[in-house]
C-alpha cells in the first residue's frame, strides 16, 4: 500500500496515513503475537502443573487445554503402567531363593532381595565395606568383580562348604 501509493505521486497526507496505517498493523500483529504466547505459556505452565484446563482464559484456549489435558492423562497412565510392573518385578526378585543385589559406582545398595539379605547374614546393608559383609573373602570376590564376568565364592558352615556365583553385568 505504501509503496503503491508512493509510485502513484500521491499526496503527503495520504502517505503518512498508509505509514500509520502501516505501524498500526505491524504493531496489533506483535500485541497479538505476544498475547498468544502469554496464553500459550500459562497452558503450558498449567499443563506442568498437572491442569492445563484451569488456565484456560477462554473458548479460544480451550482446543489447546484439551489436548494438553489428554497428554496429561496419558502421561499420568503410563506412570501408573510403569508403577505396577516395577512392583511386579520388585515382587518376583522378592521372593527369588537367588541372592540379588544392585550397588552403584560407591557401592551403596540401591536394591536387593530377602535372599541376598540372608545370603550376606544382616537384615539391611546400605553400603558394601569390609566390615560390613560376613567374610572378608566375600567382600574381596564381589569388589574385584569386573562387569560381565563371574566368580565362584565358596562359604563354609557347620553344614559344609557351600559354593555361591557372583556376577556383575
Amino acid at each position: 500500500l505504501f509503496i503503491s501509493l508512493s509510485v502513484a505521486e500521491a499526496s503527503p497526507v495520504r502517505l503518512i496515513f498508509a505509514g500509520l496505517l502501516i505501524v498500526g498493523l505491524i504493531s496489533e500483529l506483535f500485541l497479538s503475537l505476544t498475547k498468544t504466547r502469554k496464553r500459550i505459556l500459562r497452558l503450558l505452565d498449567g499443563f506442568v502443573a498437572g491442569d492445563p484446563a484451569r488456565f484456560a482464559e477462554s473458548g479460544e484456549d480451550q482446543p489447546l487445554a484439551r489436548t494438553l489435558n489428554r497428554i496429561s492423562e496419558e502421561i499420568r497412565k503410563n506412570k501408573t503402567d510403569r508403577e505396577v510392573q516395577h512392583r511386579y518385578l520388585k515382587s518376583l526378585v522378592d521372593n527369588m531363593d537367588i541372592a540379588i543385589a544392585c550397588f552403584d559406582d560407591h557401592w551403596q545398595v540401591k536394591m536387593a532381595n530377602e535372599s541376598w539379605f540372608e545370603f550376606i547374614g544382616r537384615p539391611y546393608l546400605t553400603k558394601v565395606e569390609k566390615n560390613a559383609l560376613p567374610d572378608k573373602k566375600l567382600y574381596e570376590t564381589l569388589v574385584g568383580l569386573k562387569p560381565g564376568k563371574k566368580e565362584s565364592f565358596q562359604v563354609s558352615s557347620p553344614t559344609g562348604k557351600r559354593t555361591y556365583a557372583l556376577q556383575m553385568e
